[in-house]
């Protein structure tokens, strides 16, 4: 996995598993493992691309909301935008962001 922390936000920048190693959850100890070192640096939010043929059910089982959806890139597939509020559980349980006074 490789991520990055900026302006307040974790991208993460690639996360591959070999085949023997998906369903095992260990995607899910990277990404908890990268959330809590983002948060520790003041991240809010977190930020992923991925595309058709990839992970974008496993983001979503793990609080990952859908931003934007490319069609066409690569052609015959879509790119995928996802974002997660990091700290904050109400975005999952309603499908919005939290509301701010």
């Amino acid at each position: 996995m490789r991520g990055t922390c900026y302006w307040n936000t974790l991208h993460i920048e690639l996360l591959w598993l070999s085949e023997d190693a998906r369903g095992a959850g260990i995607g899910v100890q990277l990404i908890e493992r990268a959330e809590a070192f983002a948060m520790a640096q003041g991240c809010e939010l977190a930020l992923v691309e991925t595309t058709s043929w990839q992970a974008k059910p496993s983001y979503e089982k793990n609080g990952y909301m859908l931003m934007a959806t490319l069609e066409g890139r690569p052609a015959s597939h879509a790119s995928h935008y996802l974002r997660k509020r990091l700290g904050q559980s109400d975005e999952v349980s309603t499908g919005e962001p939290p509301a701010t006074a």
